[in-house]
């Protein structure tokens, strides 16, 4: 087992050189939103055209250990576009930033279904037309005790949750 601090130095050397595109289900609370806020601050980038001695680049690296945060593309999807929004505004910024929400009830497969494609939709137009997803991060989910809860569609709420929409976002993207 590796050593917290081995981690951490891990953590932190984390450099990629593509910008990141992530994709939080049940990103808006819990732990999609810490999960997305730590992953938003983790993403660096260090300067282009940084060279030592030259106009700025000290004031930037003394400030930033020549990085900046947030290079990345954070989609997040949850039902509250208002939680959302106070997600994303708590995100740095950077030139290279995207940060968007996609409103979804998880709780329908269908809807399930649809945001999925529409996430596959806005990463592949980005790109030369082909989807390209860094990280998916699943932890859409509910807490009750009471028994089965049917939706709309016939499954079981926490079912519908916890197991099939994780499932059905998945293949498509």
């Amino acid at each position: 087992m590796h050593s917290l601090s081995n981690v951490k130095a891990s953590n932190a050397s984390f450099n990629p050189a593509y910008r990141p595109t992530a994709f939080f289900v049940g990103g808006t609370s819990g732990v999609g939103r810490g999960t997305a806020q730590a992953f938003a601050k983790a993403t660096k980038a260090t300067p282009r055209n940084a060279q030592p001695g030259l106009g700025g680049f000290t004031y930037v690296t003394l400030l930033l250990g020549n990085r900046e945060q947030g290079r990345a593309h954070i989609l997040i999807c949850g039902r509250n576009r208002q939680a959302a929004e106070q997600v994303i505004a708590g995100f740095p910024t950077h030139a290279e930033s995207k940060y968007e929400f996609v409103e979804c009830d998880a709780t329908l497969i269908k809807n399930v279904v649809q945001a999925a494609a529409e996430v596959k939709r806005r990463i592949s137009s980005e790109s030369d037309g082909q989807a390209k997803l860094n990280y998916l991060m699943l932890s859409q989910g509910v807490l009750n005790f009471k028994g089965c809860d049917p939706t709309s569609e016939g499954l079981d709420k926490k079912l519908a949750l916890h197991f099939y929409g994780r499932w059905k976002v998945g293949s498509p993207v």
